[in-house]
């Protein structure tokens, strides 16, 4: 996917991985457990795409089963969050369109530890859901070392 966003514009490689990489199951499986949905989100980030910098999410149907994952990689450090939160708001459109939801990752290098431009790109990430109406099954930050959960958004984890 080529300059899909903002004044920045991301480009890059947008990869969707052949089923025959995923287990056979994938598909019956729903990723609304958290072990199940970091492996996935471990399993599509592959290390050169979380070097590189990049967004990953697992397109599902309503009831959480996995459909197909994109990965949007080689994203600049310097494009803004508002710029990504842009190019994720045109395929939560259509994601919306089939009362679908999403499991969602951004692959970066560095510590495992949570940054400031992680928390940021996970409250635009809610936000872009809330504003589509796409249930957002997970957010996840990946590095070279480990697949770390954030936290649901408040409103939902107290219900």
């Amino acid at each position: 996917m080529d300059n899909v966003g903002g004044r920045h514009g991301i480009s890059g490689r947008v990869g969707v991985m052949s089923y025959r990489d995923l287990p056979p199951d994938l598909g019956a499986i729903p990723l609304t457990d958290p072990t199940t949905a970091a492996d996935v989100v471990d399993l599509i980030l592959e290390p050169a795409s979380r070097e590189a910098g990049c967004i990953g999410l697992m397109l599902c149907t309503a009831d959480g089963h996995g459909i197909s994952p994109v990965v949007i990689d080689q994203i600049p450090d310097d494009v803004p969050v508002r710029d990504v939160a842009t190019s994720l708001r045109r395929v939560l459109e259509v994601v919306a369109e089939s009362d679908g939801c999403v499991l969602a990752a951004r692959g970066r290098p560095g510590t495992f530890l949570l940054t400031d431009e992680d928390r940021a790109w996970h409250e635009a990430m809610i936000a872009v859901c809330r504003d589509t109406g796409v249930r957002l099954l997970g957010a996840y930050v990946a590095t070279m070392s480990t697949v770390r959960g954030l936290p649901e958004p408040l409103g939902e984890a107290a219900s």
